[in-house]
């Protein structure tokens, strides 16, 4: 029979080992690594696109950063604290291990560390939507309808993200049990369902990453753009799919893995874990790259390379592909001048 342990998720017990498996206190197997190399991928991902967003708006025309910049800088510093907990509490205490190899008394500091990881998340997904959603309102904020759209899901977001940042906080009671605080005579600590929560939080995750990518979608046909361009900007907009996805794997691992509150525990929570960072890491990379397309307009067209490239094949034409090259070029700017994602010519926040 298990032996009750306090765990803070769903008053999880101590598995113990399958039939015929024998614990391994000494070299015991983590899946770690799994976490580890998907979560560093994805933020070395969303750093290089958090730099070229930065730089970006360093060589734009207003040359300085605004709320939406803020933002996404303040969702990347939650990503790297949520990270860092989950390595220190990977290589130290032993989370992404099977539960059975881990030896009693269990180490509170187990879940301590994947506690505040897990109040990391919420706030830093509001920051990375709202850093988007801002974006939007730069962009499309003279159209009123969609102005007042954007408001609404901000709003939608701000409260459920910030009452599941509560519920992180306050996941058992008495509260200090979240933490894996025990005092003498205290009663069994009650926790929250945490398979049903997460599901519940994962589908309204899921929900607003769905609204945000189709909403401004409608917007594009009152672009001046010609098809190609619309087809172009379209799927920039449609990188957030990425973060969409992060979140039904999510709900998959859930759903599959987490189910039975006697399960290996210590094991696969670090399959949920995974897929949370890859979202909020996609989610950041998403709100940048609505920005990455200046940078490589400065590179190949503003810079002293693209100078230097347009000099070089305008030696090549004659010049009557030149005037018709000309007119090209006057065509597109004009796209360009119809939509600036620095939103230069949309309404600042």
């Amino acid at each position: 029979m298990a032996s009750r342990i306090l765990l803070a998720r769903e008053n999880a017990k101590y598995a113990p080992a399958p039939p015929g498996v024998t614990p391994n206190y000494e070299h015991p197997a983590s899946n770690g690594g799994m976490y580890m190399a998907g979560t560093l991928t994805t933020l070395v991902v969303a750093f290089i696109c958090l730099l070229i967003r930065l730089g970006t708006k360093q060589w734009g025309p207003r040359r300085r950063l605004q709320w939406d910049d803020f933002l996404i800088v303040l969702a990347f510093l939650f990503s790297v604290a949520r990270t860092a907990c989950f390595a220190v509490d990977i290589y130290h205490y032993g989370i992404a291990h099977h539960v059975w190899d881990i030896p009693l008394p269990f180490n509170r500091n187990t879940w301590l560390l994947h506690r505040i990881a897990d109040i990391m998340w919420p706030p830093g997904m509001l920051c990375a939507k709202l850093s988007i959603l801002i974006t939007y309102l730069q962009i499309f904020g003279h159209y009123r309808k969609f102005k007042w759209a954007v408001w609404g899901v901000m709003a939608f977001n701000i409260a459920y993200l910030g009452a599941t940042t509560l519920v992180h906080i306050f996941w058992c009671t008495p509260v200090a049990a979240t933490y894996g605080i025990k005092k003498p005579g205290q009663k069994a600590a009650v926790c929250i369902d945490g398979y049903k929560t997460d599901l519940s939080i994962g589908a309204l995750n899921l929900l607003t990453d769905t609204i945000i990518l189709i909403l401004p979608m409608p917007m594009l046909y009152h672009l001046q753009l010609s098809k190609a361009r619309k087809v172009a900007v379209a799927s920039v907009f449609c990188v957030g799919a990425v973060t969409v996805g992060a979140t039904i794997a999510r709900e998959v691992e859930i759903a599959d893995k987490l189910k039975n509150s006697e399960t290996d525990q210590t094991w696969v929570v670090m399959y949920e874990a995974l897929w949370i960072s890859v979202e909020l890491n996609t989610a950041i990379a998403a709100s940048c790259m609505l920005l990455c397309q200046h940078f490589f307009k400065y590179i190949l067209v503003e810079s002293k390379f693209g100078h230097s490239m347009q000099s070089l094949l305008r030696t090549n034409r004659s010049s009557g592909s030149s005037q018709r090259s000309g007119g090209s070029s006057r065509y597109g700017q004009n796209e360009t001048k119809a939509f600036d994602l620095t939103g230069n010519h949309g309404n600042s926040t």
